[in-house]
């Protein structure tokens, strides 16, 4: 979705336009031919802007899989020969460690980091790294979260995440993408979007995925996280939520607003409130 706004000169979620320039993708994730090539159809981008990286030549001439921990120089000789590069994609961005540093020692992964950040200085533009999160870490502090060294979420001047949302009411959005850390904005808040698939219009065979983005949210990136991966399962929650509705609400109606921020004293979010609220 970032690669074909940027590239099309589109519209960010915010309603601001992108500065139109040319994209590099690199990605050892999803196949170009029946993945990322139809999403992009899909969504708008503009192709001639969009650089897959894919190969290196080797000093002997001959061609070999781009490699982002040793080839980071020859990409950036290679950007400058096409001019106007504002955005590069990396997927994911652990794999631009050498395979002799460490990616959970923060020393190291700086180091090995390195030649990454003299790329976007050099070049001048965004660079986008994709990471994944530690499991079984959901309520903990976003940045802990991130797998590897702290220094994955502690180099970059801007960190989102992006979560499927468990949690049940009207007009919940499917999914979220949260600003859990910026150093050059204020963090926190984000916007709902959900996921669309359809046939490609080039080539029904096809069946390619957009995003479309929704109503920006308010509240702190834990806030927005934690009310979107609560487990429905764990009834314990639920049950704590029931139990305080009933006993805080037993003599008298209250404000919304006052009974919210006495169950958030008491550890309950505010959509488990609200699931409990509808039960009862």
């Amino acid at each position: 979705a970032f690669a074909a706004i940027q590239s099309s000169g589109g519209t960010w979620p915010d309603g601001t336009h992108a500065r139109p320039g040319n994209v590099l993708m690199w990605t050892a994730e999803d196949d170009l031919a029946d993945t990322l090539v139809p999403r992009l159809m899909r969504m708008g981008a503009d192709l001639k802007r969009i650089h897959f990286v894919k190969q290196t030549k080797q000093s002997d001439g001959k061609p070999r899989p781009f490699n982002p921990s040793i080839d980071m120089p020859a990409l950036q000789a290679k950007a400058r020969t096409i001019g106007n590069i504002v955005m590069l994609i990396i997927d994911p961005i652990v794999a631009v460690m050498p395979g002799n540093r460490d990616s959970h020692k923060g020393a190291e992964t700086r180091s090995g980091l390195q030649p990454l950040l003299d790329f976007t200085e050099t070049i001048n533009c965004v660079t986008i790294g994709i990471a994944h999160l530690t499991k079984g870490t959901a309520g903990q502090d976003p940045l802990e979260r991130i797998n590897g060294s702290g220094a994955f979420g502690q180099l970059p001047r801007l960190v989102m995440f992006a979560a499927k949302n468990d949690a049940e009411g009207d007009n919940e959005p499917e999914r979220i993408m949260v600003r859990v850390k910026s150093n050059i904005g204020q963090s926190g808040g984000g916007f709902g979007y959900h996921i669309d698939a359809a046939p490609l219009i080039e080539n029904p065979e096809i069946t390619a995925t957009r995003i479309v983005w929704e109503n920006p949210l308010d509240g702190t990136a834990r806030e927005l996280l934690g009310n979107a991966e609560e487990d429905k399962a764990k009834l314990p929650k639920l049950e704590k939520a029931k139990h305080f509705l009933q006993s805080y609400l037993a003599n008298a109606e209250r404000p919304q607003k006052e009974v919210e921020a006495a169950a958030l004293a008491e550890g309950i979010s505010g959509k488990t409130l609200w699931r409990a609220s509808k039960e009862i």
